[in-house]
Parts: C-alpha cells; sequence; structure tokens
C-alpha cells in the first residue's frame, strides 16, 4: 500500500490545492524514456529562479552583525526579517558578505526589527517605511514584480491587552494599504499559536502546523485572512525539529512564521526550520524558498576614466613633460581647432601617465578585520553550540555560554586592532581633514536607497527596465528644459558696439585660482586640476584660447554639451522624477570662461539694490534681519505690517533666453558680450546620467544652464530689468535671486502690488507659482488674505524666509525650535564618527564647531534672544556632546570638563559673539544700508502700555556692557574683534 502510494505521488509536500498533490505516476527519474527534444529543452522550457526568504528572532544585535551574514550567506538567504534587534534610532548599515541591514528601534533599546537584503535584491529597493519598533516595510522590485517585505514582532505574553490590540490594529492596515497588484511577504515573531490543525482556517493554514491554538494564534489567522495571507510554514509536513521555531529549556512552540498572499503559495517549494545555527539560543532560523522567473539581466557598459586624482602626486612632473610642447595658436586656427589639439593631448597624456579605471569594484568592509582568531572563536562556538543541542546538559550550556563570551570578545580585539592604525592617522594634520570624507563616507552609509532604478511614468505607472527608466529621465528634463511661456517684451533698445579689451593673463590667472577642485570631469575629461598643474604654460595657453573667442564669437562645439545629474530634494517619492533637482556637469575650461565673462559684465553693469543674492557684500542674513528689525519697529507702535513672498515656478528653467539678450542690451552691455554668451548657448544639448546608464542627447532651448558660473547673475539681469519700473525701495522689496519678499502697510495696496508683479513677470516670460505664495500679516486684527486674481492666497502665521522662520508676532520662538531641530538632523548625519569611541575627543570637538555648531546658531545674530530662548540651546549642545562622549547625567560630570575635553565654547557665549559681530558690521556699513535703515525709522503710533518687549538692539546693549564695548568702539575693529570674540577653549592665540 505505502509503495502503491509513493508510486502514485500522493506524498508530496505542498499546498492542498497545488497540482503537486494530485495523482500521477512519478516521471521517469533518468529522463532516458522521453524524446531528446524534450531531454535538451526541458530547462529552457521553464526557467526558474528560487530566492531564499528567512525570519529569524535574534535576541540582540549588537556585536553579530558579521556572524549573521556568514550565517545568511552559509544558508544562502538573500532576504531575511530580523526581530528583537535591540537597536536604537532608525538607519541603514553594510554588514559583510554584500548584505544591507534597515533597522528601526525604539530609544529604549527594546523591541527593534529590520530587513536585510542581499546584493542583488538592493538594486531593486524602492521605499522603507518604519512604523514603530515593533514593524516595518521594504518595498522591493524583484524580477519585475513590486514586492512588500514587512518584518513584524507582536508583543509577547506578558504584554498588556490595549499595546497587543494596538499592534493587529496596526498590521492590518499596513497590509491593507498594500494594492492588490503588488506582492506581500512577511516573516516576523508573532507570539502565538496557530495549531497542528488548519480547523475553520483551511484556506490559510496548511494543516501541518505545531502545537496547540492560542488566543494569540486565533489574532493571527483572523489577520491572514481577512488579508488572504497564507501562513507558509504550515503547508509543508515536516518532522517536529523543522516545525519549532522556538526551544527554550522544556518549552518547544512555534512562534516564528513566513506569510505571503495565498494566490503564490504554489510559487513555494519549500520551508523549514534550521534548527543548527548557534547564533541565538532560543529561536531558531525558519527558512523558505519561493521560485520565480528570472528576467534576462543586462551589464551595464562602463566607459574608463582617468585617474585625474594621481596628478598631484610623484606623476606629475612626467605629465608636466607629455604636454609641455603644447604651443600657442597659428593666427589662422579657429577656436575649435585650438581646443581639439590641445584636448587630444592632454587625454591622452593623462591616460597615458596616469591610467584609467572602470570602477565598479566593491570591498566588504565587514570582512577585512576578521582574523584568523575570530573564526576559530566563532568555528568553537557553533560546535558547542550543537554539542549542547543534542545533550541538553547544563555542563554543555555552560560551555556554549563561555565560548560565547569569548567570540564577542575576539571580535572586539580584532575590531580594535584593526582600527588603530586608522585613528592614530586622525590625529595628525592630514588626517583632520581625512575626518570630513570618513563622516559623509558614514552617513552615506546608513541611507536606506542609495540609487533609484525604478521611475514612474507620467501616468503613475512603474517603470523598471533599463531602455523605459532612461528615457523617462530624458523626456522629462526635455520637457522642463524647453518649456517656454509665453512674453511680451518690448522693443529691443539699440546695441552698444563699442570695442571690448583682450583677456590679459592676470585675469585667467585670477579666474584659475577660484575655481574648485575635485569636481566631475564630464564631459570634456580635462579637470580643472589640469590647468592649475600646467602653472604659467596653462595659463598662458588658456589666454590665447579665450582671445579667439573674443575674436570669432565662437567656442569649441565639445563645450555645447553637458550632462544633467538629478538630485533627490530629499521629499516625497524616490520614483517621482518631479522631486529631483537637474545639476548640469558642463566643462570646467569653459565654465573657467564663463567666470572671466561673469567678472566683467558686474563691472559693466548693476542691478537693483533690492537684490541679495548672487552679489558681493551682501547675504541671505541683510535680508533676513531687515525683516525682523522692521516687524520689531511696527510691533512696538501696534501698526500693523504686511508680506507676501512670492515664489516663481522653475524660474531658472522656464526662463526665455530671448529675455536674456534682451535684458542685456537694456543694461547698455557691449554687443560682444552679447554674441559670445548667445553663442554659449546656441545648439546646446545635454544628457542625463541614470542610475541604470546614461539617456540619449536631446537639444535645451530654454533657461539658463544649473551650475553655470554666469547663471545667476544673468538671472538677477534679467529680473531686475523686466521689474524695473515696479520696484520699491528695500525693505518694502527685498529679493534673493527668485525669492521676493514684498512688503506693505496696507493689505489692499499690498493685494495691488502683488497682482502687478505677477502681470510684469508673465510679460518677462516668467511665471507665479500662486499656490506656493504666501501671505503673514503682522500685528494686524483681521484674518483676511489676499488675493491673485480669482484665487486667494494662503495665509499663514509663520513663514521659512531664506532659511529662518519668521513669526507673525516677531518672536524667535519658533526659529528657535526649527534650528534646534536642524542641528539634530546634522548630528545624526555624522553620529558615525562623533559617537565613535575610538575617535579623539578633540576632533569630535572639531567635527561639532565645524558641521554641526553652524546649523544650530543659522540667523542667530538677528535674534532677540531672550534667557530661555539661550537655555534651549545650551540644553541641545549638551546632549550632544555628553553623547559624543559616551556620558550620561547620572555620571556626575560637569559640563565645563566635557566642554574642555571636546574644545567647545558655551553656546551662548557664541551666540553673543555673533550679535556683536552682526552689530559692528551694520554700524561700520553707509546709512543707505537696509539694516541701518529699518533700524533708524520712525514709525508713527504708540506704545502700548506696561513693558515693551525686547527688541534685538536691547539685547545687543547688554552684551555690549557685558563686555566692555561702547559704539565708538565700533569703528576700531581690532579692538571690536578682540573684546566680542568668544574662541573655543584649546586654541594658542588665547
Amino acid at each position: 500500500m505505502d509503495w502503491a502510494r509513493k508510486r502514485e505521488g500522493t506524498w508530496a509536500r505542498a499546498s492542498p490545492n497545488n497540482d503537486a498533490q494530485a495523482h500521477r505516476l512519478k516521471p521517469a527519474i533518468s529522463g532516458l524514456g522521453l524524446p531528446c527534444q524534450v531531454q535538451a529543452r526541458l530547462k529552457k522550457l521553464v526557467p526558474k529562479k528560487k530566492l531564499r526568504f528567512a525570519t529569524w528572532n535574534i535576541g540582540s544585535l549588537t556585536g553579530r552583525c558579521r556572524e549573521l551574514a556568514d550565517v545568511l550567506a552559509k544558508r544562502r538567504v538573500q532576504c531575511a526579517f530580523l526581530q528583537e534587534t535591540r537597536w536604537k534610532g532608525n538607519k541603514s548599515r553594510d554588514i559583510g558578505q554584500g548584505y544591507r541591514l534597515m533597522y528601526t528601534g525604539s530609544p529604549s533599546g527594546r523591541n527593534g526589527v529590520a530587513v536585510v537584503l542581499s546584493k542583488d535584491l538592493q538594486d531593486g529597493l524602492l521605499e522603507v517605511d518604519r512604523y514603530s519598533d515593533r514593524l516595518m516595510r521594504v518595498k522591493v522590485l524583484i524580477e519585475g514584480s513590486v514586492t512588500n517585505l514587512v518584518s513584524a514582532y507582536a508583543p509577547q505574553t506578558g504584554c498588556c491587552e490595549s499595546e497587543k490590540e494596538a499592534f493587529w490594529d496596526e498590521f492590518e492596515d499596513v497590509l491593507r494599504a498594500i494594492p492588490n497588484s503588488e506582492d506581500i511577504l512577511v516573516g516576523g515573531d508573532l507570539n502565538g499559536h496557530v495549531g497542528q490543525r488548519a480547523g475553520e482556517y483551511g484556506r490559510v493554514h496548511g494543516g501541518f502546523g505545531y502545537g496547540q491554538l492560542n488566543a494569540e494564534g486565533v489574532s493571527i489567522l483572523r489577520t491572514c485572512a481577512v488579508s488572504d495571507l497564507a501562513i507558509v510554514n504550515t503547508f509543508f509536513q515536516k518532522k517536529p525539529q523543522h516545525l519549532i521555531t522556538y526551544r527554550g529549556g522544556s518549552h518547544s512552540t512555534q512562534i516564528d512564521y513566513l506569510l505571503v498572499r495565498r494566490c503564490n503559495i504554489g510559487k513555494v517549494t519549500n520551508c523549514k526550520v534550521i534548527p543548527g545555527e548557534s547564533l541565538t539560543a532560543q529561536h531558531r532560523l525558519l527558512v523558505m524558498d519561493l521560485a520565480i522567473v528570472p528576467r534576462k539581466k543586462v551589464t551595464q557598459k562602463r566607459n574608463p576614466r582617468t585617474k585625474w586624482w594621481l596628478l598631484n602626486g610623484p606623476r606629475l612632473s612626467e605629465f608636466i613633460a607629455e604636454v609641455e610642447h603644447l604651443e600657442i595658436s597659428s593666427p589662422h586656427e579657429s577656436a575649435q581647432d585650438i581646443w581639439s589639439r590641445i584636448h587630444s593631448v592632454i587625454t591622452a597624456a593623462g591616460k597615458r601617465v596616469l591610467g584609467t579605471s572602470r570602477g565598479g569594484r566593491t570591498m566588504d568592509r565587514e570582512t577585512w578585520w576578521w582574523d584568523d582568531g575570530v573564526q576559530e572563536a566563532t568555528r568553537k562556538k557553533k560546535s558547542l553550540f550543537k554539542k549542547w543541542q543534542g545533550s541538553n546538559s547544563p555542563e554543555d550550556r555552560e560551555a556554549y555560554g563561555a565560548a560565547k563570551r569569548a567570540c564577542k570578545k575576539a571580535v572586539a580585539r580584532a575590531r580594535s586592532k584593526s582600527l588603530a592604525p586608522l585613528y592614530d592617522k586622525l590625529e595628525t594634520a592630514e588626517g583632520q581633514k581625512l575626518i570630513f570624507k570618513l563622516a559623509r563616507a558614514r552617513e552615506k552609509a546608513t541611507r536606506d536607497i542609495s540609487k533609484c532604478l525604478c521611475v514612474r511614468d507620467a501616468q503613475g505607472k512603474l517603470l523598471y527596465d533599463a531602455p523605459s527608466v532612461k528615457e523617462r529621465w530624458c523626456t522629462y528634463f526635455e520637457e522642463l528644459s524647453n518649456k517656454q511661456h509665453p512674453h511680451n517684451l518690448p522693443p529691443e533698445p539699440p546695441p552698444n558696439l563699442g570695442l571690448i579689451s583682450p583677456i590679459s593673463p592676470d585675469e585667467t590667472r585670477i579666474a584659475l585660482r577660484h575655481m574648485k577642485n575635485r569636481k566631475s570631469v564630464e564631459p570634456d575629461n580635462v579637470p580643472i586640476e589640469v590647468w592649475k598643474a600646467m602653472g604659467s604654460h596653462g595659463v598662458d595657453l588658456l589666454t590665447d584660447l579665450f582671445n579667439r573667442i573674443l575674436t570669432t564669437k565662437e567656442m569649441p562645439n565639445q563645450w555645447r554639451s553637458s550632462l544633467i545629474i538629478p538630485i533627490y530634494k530629499g521629499k516625497g517619492s524616490v520614483q517621482d522624477c518631479s522631486n529631483y533637482r537637474g545639476i548640469k556637469i558642463m566643462c570646467h575650461t569653459m565654465k573657467l570662461f564663463e567666470r572671466i565673462i561673469d567678472t566683467r559684465l558686474r563691472s559693466e553693469c548693476t542691478v537693483s539694490e533690492c537684490q541679495y543674492g548672487f552679489r558681493a557684500g551682501n547675504s541671505t542674513m541683510d535680508a533676513v534681519f531687515a525683516l525682523r528689525t522692521l516687524t520689531e519697529a511696527y510691533r512696538e507702535r501696534r501698526r500693523a505690517l504686511h508680506m507676501a513672498f512670492l515664489d516663481l515656478q522653475k524660474a531658472f528653467d522656464c526662463i526665455p533666453r530671448q529675455s536674456i539678450w534682451w535684458a542685456l542690451r537694456f543694461k547698455g552691455v557691449p554687443e560682444a558680450y552679447v554674441d559670445i554668451i548667445r553663442d554659449m548657448y546656441r545648439d546646446s544639448v545635454s544628457s542625463v546620467q541614470t542610475a541604470v546608464g546614461e539617456s540619449k542627447v536631446f537639444p535645451i532651448s530654454v533657461g539658463v544652464h544649473q551650475g553655470s558660473a554666469l547663471s545667476p547673475f544673468l538671472f538677477n539681469v534679467v529680473l531686475d530689468v523686466v521689474t524695473a519700473y515696479i520696484q520699491d525701495q528695500p525693505p518694502w522689496l527685498m529679493m534673493y535671486a527668485d525669492d521676493i519678499a514684498l512688503v506693505s502697510q496696507n493689505r489692499a495696496q499690498l493685494e495691488r502690488r502683488v497682482n502687478i508683479w505677477k502681470d510684469t513677470l508673465e510679460n518677462g516670460g516668467l511665471r507665479l507659482n500662486v499656490a506656493k505664495t504666501e501671505y503673514m500679516s503682522c500685528g494686524g486684527a483681521d484674518s483676511n488674505t489676499i488675493r491673485i486674481g480669482s484665487d486667494r492666497i494662503t495665509s499663514s502665521d509663520t513663514f521659512r524666509y531664506l532659511g529662518s522662520v519668521l513669526h507673525e508676532s516677531g518672536n524667535v520662538n519658533d526659529d528657535v525650535q526649527a534650528r534646534i531641530g536642524a542641528a539634530w538632523a546634522k548630528w545624526r548625519e555624522v553620529t558615525g564618527v562623533v559617537c565613535d569611541r575610538k575617535m579623539p575627543p578633540k576632533l569630535k570637538g572639531q567635527i561639532y564647531k565645524c558641521i554641526i555648531r553652524p546649523v544650530l546658531l543659522y540667523g542667530g545674530e538677528c535674534w532677540p534672544a531672550l534667557g530661555r530662548h539661550t537655555q534651549e540651546l545650551r540644553v541641545t549642545e549638551m546632549k550632544m556632546l555628553r553623547w559624543m562622549s559616551g556620558v550620561t547625567r547620572s555620571d556626575r560630570i560637569r559640563n565645563s570638563f566635557i566642554r574642555g575635553s571636546l574644545g567647545v565654547r558655551d553656546v551662548g557665549e557664541k551666540l553673543q559673539e555673533c550679535r556683536l559681530r552682526w552689530y559692528g558690521h551694520i554700524m561700520r556699513r553707509p546709512m543707505e544700508y537696509v539694516g541701518r535703515r529699518c533700524m533708524n525709522m520712525a514709525v508713527l503710533g504708540g506704545r502700548s502700555r506696561g513693558r515693551p518687549r525686547k527688541r534685538w538692539l536691547d539685547v545687543v546693549k547688554s552684551d555690549m556692557r557685558a563686555n566692555g564695548l561702547t559704539v565708538r568702539d565700533v569703528e576700531d575693529r581690532a579692538k571690536w574683534s578682540k573684546l566680542s570674540r568668544k574662541a573655543d577653549p584649546g586654541k594658542s592665540r588665547d
């Protein structure tokens, strides 16, 4: 009888509705009975690929990352769901063997869940949602199918019923929000027994469970029934040791589960528990094999790149010898011929002397310090664990515990020994530069999504194949770069036919000195470091080339190409192209030429004094201080003040180029410069560098170049000329590039001004974004807003203007809280360095002073800060410094000692220094300066009864008395700086 059942194949371990349980004869094992054509094509007809998923309650992840990666690699696991990680925070990190860990935890360090992805699945990562320390979801594209990977950790026995109900409600909400078109894969420790038999839940329970059903198990079955999820490890008949997921003392239970959509249970080929892994003593590894149809992979071709970073090394002299034969051009050569000759020699010499690299090589960051001693300790621990599992004796358990502790110590010693040379180097002068690179690298390693291989089209459909992705990026930027609004410009003024002087070597040398190093060299592969390395010979070649361009009014054709790099804005979906900002990478030599032209144009024409963006001697603080001081003056006299903050729609990308030539002629710029700038934009083309390769080339006919040295000035000129007849005096009009603030004493007057600005901007080819334009009334009693045409403008009591939060009452509470939040966000970016116990304290302090404190005190020079504001900043700073030092308040270490060890001055004193420095800057400016104009403004009206609110000038006067300064000391810059400066401890000049 048994032989007959085996022959008919009824012992197949699969789901009840799967064809594997149908009565059928066994196929020929050898395949000799099949036709020869079928024998050869059997595997090709149905290509299959198995992915292994696992879930594991890890107990604690501290000190186990490398060993976990070894276990996952050994068991060929592509995705693992982890529970009870007991880690704080929400980050990602590499754990070795190509695996990447994404985790979430509570501030207390309890609970915690994580998802681990192999290298193959990381490229398809779409989203990471962290709901709580017990639930997270990772959306991944697996072979063209969107799959939601959910890691769950249900409240264990002993938790209150309200906590359990809250978890299951949230879990069901997460499952309900996933569309039916997407797959679901859940792995977790659900802390419930679903029982051995299916009972009334036969659709989701396979009938091969373990143990007795309990109340928590009923919750699991009900949730699976509602979401139509199958409990995979109940669909396979296994021995008890392959069903038990938890074993503690005399208790053996099944509480860890893997869930999939019921319609996909037929794709699961196996599911079992692997009891032999020693990473945790109680919970066992549960794995599942899922068969999928693989897609054909296209290998991305990498273009070789010259190793220009070696130019400052010992090969510099050899490179100079290769290019020193370049000569000045002959009179009959065009700019195109000159550049072609120079370009070919420089690129050939760079490849021959410095070499090329294709990149793409990865290094396992968690294996290089894993020495033989650690591996031997790990092997001993594993062998003792298996021995204890077999005997279950107290002696073997004690031996396993000792081996486990010894292994943890071996890992710590090996890692500390391997990193010692790095930390020694960081204390040198060269290492202090390396510390910032290390901070950026560690912060980048904690990001969930490093690159996005999938995007959505205009209709929201997800595109995942490389040609469609590149086409979508190309279409988006092509539409954006060629969308021109209707415009109505006045007749062009007559051109200025005056002569221009040739470019001198000194102009080239000064512009070259201001160019930054280590920038991307696309698309002509000639970095600016080459010209700096060539010295005076390079300056002569550049000057000759630039003068030839001035003469012929035509630049080389290679300079017309650019490469657009999409930069994620940090908000919204990463698959939406509109959430990216395109930055153009242009030829370095062209940007050098643009810088020379920009310097000359700024001396030829000026823009309005209302414009504070991209102008020497002006900054964001000038505009912010003016609005804050104006608000204080009107608040003191109980007068209303009305502000409108205008937002231009894609201003740099959609500005008509006809407006550029018209504005330059209106400013009286010589026609020779106009012709040169028009040639810069003639036949310009670009392509998009995506995560799956470079897109095709498309033309650009609208807007200024993003990332160009000349573009900010051209935009300022166009905006200045277009609005020349409607501009007011500052502070009633404040402009910082395309950020425009209109201020008025009357709401109706402000409404008329805004509508006039809208019509004027449209005549110049610019568009006002009405949806993002906001209105704020300071001190007004009514709650009305203004209208732009028929649209009502959003009215708010706060507005973030140039990074500072302005409030209608004039106080700085919201801005202080915003700065504290921004400082914590920046602090979290560098926690990989500042919280490293091996890092020298002085270097930690330097990172804090250079990266975190400027964010905390941004705009602080304009604050009329009260004592409570300063105390809030002090509390924030001390929390950061204590965490950086690894101490808490219970350690009873004085703040002064912590500040001294890190070399950090009290933030309240640094805030005072900022105010005094800004006051001295204002008082040394002429009387026409907008800051002094606002301070001396006489506002009509009477003060309110009672004590007046503290003004910024009152706080500054108090600071001056505390530091022994008077108004007469302002002109003595050396004395003012000496008495107002609050230097950080540990500096020799103190």
